[in-house]
């Protein structure tokens, strides 16, 4: 009898410890966002059943807004109900707004599209708009931008006015890659390339790149630029994947683009199952015979560039 007591009296407990309702929610530390604003948004009101779970989910509300350096939650407890008290700190104002690293586009193309303006509470959620405003508005001239804050002095002081700081890092190539290359000579492509290390990376310029190894004659394809992540320097590497021609044209410009060994030997591997084996390359390298006959060809080839059937002996002879 005693033991069931117990047990009844524990139920009773837990029961009462789990059925705490809001009393009431104090709100301190509100001096220029408006309280009734916050109130009005809260996640929790008086006489809404309570846990610790909404107590956190209203405090991570609070500081979701980005206008408060901290925010404190405390409880007091009272039989069945329980007073909330929210003291926060809020952000000072902004003093001034300024851009670094825009040299190529003005800072009047977002400036008046911007939240962040002085004279107001720093918010850290438009802020972080902002800075999409300010990549959207590169992107939309073509070129690419990571864009930082900073402030001076740090924003912890509420009554300490601070600048807001876009630091901008326009987008420059750090190098471009031609991938896969299996016969062509690397050193011999560097004609084609338009694109640098250094240059901005504009849109356009990587369209008309692409365009200009398309009509190189020398592929079958070439893919959309890919482009990684920017490094801390600010720059990205540029990779066009490219399917080389099985057929290249033999014109006198890109004559001497093409490793003749090389390229017998990727179309003859490429003519065979694909699944033989690396060291089976080597079968297909011409003999000593063929390859002088080879090189007899691509010399009368080289010495007569507009006799078709020079071209067309040395190519027969690839093939």
């Amino acid at each position: 009898m005693r033991l069931a007591v117990r047990w009844c009296w524990l139920f009773l407990a837990v029961s009462s410890a789990q059925a705490l309702n809001v009393r009431k929610i104090d709100l301190e530390g509100f001096n220029r966002v408006p309280v009734a604003d916050i109130r009005a948004g809260l996640p929790l009101r008086p006489g809404q059943a309570y846990e610790t779970a909404h107590g956190d989910e209203a405090r991570s509300w609070l500081m979701g807004l980005g206008l408060f350096v901290s925010v404190d939650l405390s409880t007091r407890p009272e039989g069945g109900v329980v007073d909330l008290r929210f003291k926060v700190v809020e952000n000072p104002d902004v003093r001034v707004v300024r851009f670094e690293g825009n040299t190529q586009v003005a800072a009047a193309a977002f400036r008046m599209d911007l939240l962040t303006q002085p004279r107001k509470i720093l918010n850290r959620r438009e802020l972080a708009r902002d800075v999409a405003v300010i990549g959207k508005t590169y992107l939309e001239q073509g070129m690419r931008v990571v864009v930082e804050t900073a402030y001076d002095p740090e924003p912890t002081d509420p009554a300490t006015p601070v600048a807001v700081i876009f630091k901008i890092t326009e987008i420059k190539i750090g190098k471009v890659e031609i991938e896969p290359i299996h016969y062509l000579r690397r050193e011999k492509l560097a004609p084609l390339l338009l694109l640098k290390a250094g240059d901005l990376v504009v849109e356009s310029a990587l369209l008309e790149q692409r365009q200009k190894l398309g009509a190189s004659g020398l592929f079958d394809q070439v893919h959309p630029p890919a482009t990684s992540e920017p490094s801390a320097e600010g720059t990205v590497d540029v990779l066009y994947r490219v399917q080389e021609r099985d057929n290249p044209v033999l014109t006198r410009e890109y004559l001497e683009l093409i490793d003749l060994a090389r390229l017998v030997r990727h179309v003859r591997f490429n003519a065979v199952d694909v699944s033989v084996d690396s060291r089976d390359l080597e079968v297909y390298v011409p003999a000593a015979e063929l390859r002088t006959r080879l090189q007899a060809a691509q010399q009368a080839a080289q010495a007569r560039p507009q006799d078709a059937e020079a071209l067309y002996e040395w190519f027969q002879l690839a093939r």
